[in-house]
Formats: C-alpha cells, sequence, structure tokens
C-alpha cells in the first residue's frame, strides 16, 4: 500500500528514507528495509542508499539513518 503523498520521497535525504520507512518494525535486516521502502513508494535513490548499507539487523531508525550516511 502506498504513502498518499508519495511525491514527498523524490530523493535520498535522511527525511525521505525516514518517510519510506514510516512504520517499519525493528529490529529489521537490511532487505527487509529496501522491501518495506519499496512497497511505500521510495524512489530509486532512497533504494540505491539503503542498498549500500551494511548488511545486518538495525535495532531502529536512528541505526539506519546512522548507517546510510556512513555508506554515502
Amino acid at each position: 500500500m502506498a504513502h498518499e503523498d508519495t511525491a514527498y520521497a523524490k530523493g535520498g535525504s535522511a527525511t525521505d528514507i525516514t518517510y519510506s520507512l514510516k512504520g517499519m518494525s525493528f529490529p529489521a535486516e537490511k532487505q527487509a528495509l529496501i522491501q518495506h521502502a519499496k512497497q511505500h513508494s521510495a524512489n530509486n535513490e532512497v533504494i540505491v542508499r539503503l542498498d549500500k548499507i551494511e548488511d545486518r539487523v538495525y535495532d531502529n531508525l536512528a541505526d539506519v539513518t546512522k548507517q546510510v550516511g556512513k555508506a554515502a
């Protein structure tokens, strides 16, 4: 199911990633994060940024955004 405001998630910023992962249950594996983002209308840039993070279990959204920053 897509978010109603899909125009919001335009790029790969931390805000865009946070928006794309809204409602995600943690802890979560990298592939689950990517799948959730795809199901919630994330654009290609968000998916590319998530794909670059370490393949491990993430404890929370802050853990994900921190890793995205390191992988940039």
